[in-house]
């Protein structure tokens, strides 16, 4: 069975490292578990504007801090599981084309299975396209998207997505409960 994830607040704590950095550039206190909705930049209790969001991320890429950044608990374990399972794991991203060598960096150093990764905005699309019956992610649209298209939508959650539910949706909040819902679906 071919599995479709995301990586970004789904295998990576890229919220964390992202607030982290701004918050060192800006002088800001915000915290990521104030992240009420997907693009937190427009909360008011968030000190960071639409800008600064922007020319941050533009530099999180160019000096490629994507390959730094931290796995979930229990991720690996759990996605080597599936994986041994018999499973495909396609990763599908929205970062930015230019970060594929970071990326790849950042899955090898940390030990995780690949079977294919793409850089898309489109991932409902090209997931169905691949064939995949699960889809991971934390973005609301993706989760809506995923169940259009017939496929499983299981989404990790977070504060800023916990407000949001589609049909046939599974929420996690950790990895390992993926093992279970493969176990369940094959």
């Amino acid at each position: 069975m071919k599995i479709a994830m995301d990586l970004d607040n789904v295998v990576f704590r890229w919220s964390e490292a992202f607030t982290e950095y701004t918050n060192v550039k800006y002088n800001y206190c915000d915290d990521y578990l104030d992240h009420r909705q997907w693009d937190f930049f427009n909360q008011p209790e968030v000190e960071l504007t639409e800008e600064q969001f922007l020319e941050s991320y533009d530099e999180f890429n160019k000096y490629r801090m994507w390959q730094s950044l931290k796995v979930y608990p229990y991720t690996k374990e759990s996605l080597c599981a599936v994986h041994a399972m018999g499973n495909e794991i396609i990763y599908l991203t929205s970062r930015p084309r230019d970060s594929e060598m970071a990326t790849l960096k950042s899955i090898m150093k940390n030990g995780l299975p690949i079977n294919g990764i793409l850089f898309t905005e489109e991932k409902a699309i090209i997931a169905s396209d691949l064939g995949a019956k699960i889809g991971v992610d934390d973005k609301p649209l993706t989760i809506k998207q995923y169940g259009e298209v017939g496929i499983l939508p299981v989404k990790f959650k977070h504060n800023y997505n916990l407000k949001t539910s589609h049909d046939k949706e599974i929420g996690i909040s950790c990895m390992e409960h993926l093992v279970n819902i493969v176990q369940k679906s094959t």
